[in-house]
């Protein structure tokens, strides 16, 4: 009978921490309603870290990794703020950090394993191997302004080129836009959109001075057109900003003229 009564006390416990930890998936939203959720909540309080797991949650569910990176760790971030917060806390806390952990070892858009042993000195030099950024920015029609969507992305990227393995090269920021507008305009449209990239990097601890250059090119590198595409999504993936290496001792022009980069 002793026994039974403290199995019987053991259930109740596992059920209580299962309970607790899957307590926020039962009040999560999915699609569109997750992001309604999200905004309402955050309006009435912007310290509502669940609303970002919740997020988070359906961002990765959805497949877009980029955007459940960003919702994870703005939880996390508002959790460990308060250390009574993470006590109340404790299990969802160290749930959402393994995820965050994980979505950053599998993250879309830079390995920095994989970057760092192409940095390796002696096998860069004898394979000739430039560090390759594959990211790129999308940006509204006539904005510069960087969304939130794309800032997650350019936060992964500036950790790895704040590395003091990185000083040696050089990268030029490249804006482009789609075909609308005059030449003129959309020069000055293209080269705006890589300084806001610049200067966005530059507050997230990049130093930029001689590391990082800007280019525009306008519409004159008007990505092909996929078919069967329409016009709203081939202007949006024109409306971009990407990354191009240098090798080292190239300066601007150089670099551009030998990687004839888009």
């Amino acid at each position: 009978m002793k026994k039974l009564k403290v199995i019987w006390v053991l259930c109740i416990i596992a059920a209580f921490i299962f309970c607790k930890d899957n307590a926020l998936a039962q009040d999560c939203k999915q699609g569109q309603d997750a992001v309604l959720y999200y905004l309402q909540a955050v309006k009435a309080d912007d310290r509502d870290f669940k609303a970002c797991l919740c997020l988070g949650d359906a961002y990765s569910d959805a497949g877009k990794p980029v955007h459940a990176l960003r919702y994870f760790s703005k939880g996390i971030r508002i959790i460990e703020r308060d250390p009574r917060v993470i006590a109340k806390n404790r299990h969802l806390f160290e749930n959402y950090r393994k995820k965050l952990t994980a979505l950053k070892k599998i993250h879309l858009y830079q390995d920095e394993t994989a970057l760092g042993n192409h940095l390796d000195p002696n096998g860069a030099r004898k394979l000739g191997v430039l560090p390759k950024i594959e990211t790129h920015v999308e940006f509204d029609t006539n904005q510069t302004t960087i969304k939130d969507d794309w800032q997650a992305q350019l936060d992964t990227l500036a950790e790895v080129l704040g590395k003091d393995k990185m000083r040696p090269y050089k990268f030029i920021i490249q804006g482009h836009t789609d075909i609308r507008g005059t030449d003129g305009d959309n020069y000055k449209l293209s080269l705006g959109r890589a300084k806001a990239v610049k200067r966005y990097l530059k507050s997230k601890g990049v130093a930029s001075a001689s590391f990082l250059s800007v280019d525009g090119k306008g519409e004159s590198r008007s990505l092909d057109r996929k078919s069967g595409e329409s016009d709203a999504n081939w202007h949006r993936r024109n409306r971009r900003v990407v990354f191009i290496s240098c090798n080292k001792g190239d300066d601007k022009e150089n670099c551009l003229r030998k990687r004839k980069a888009d």
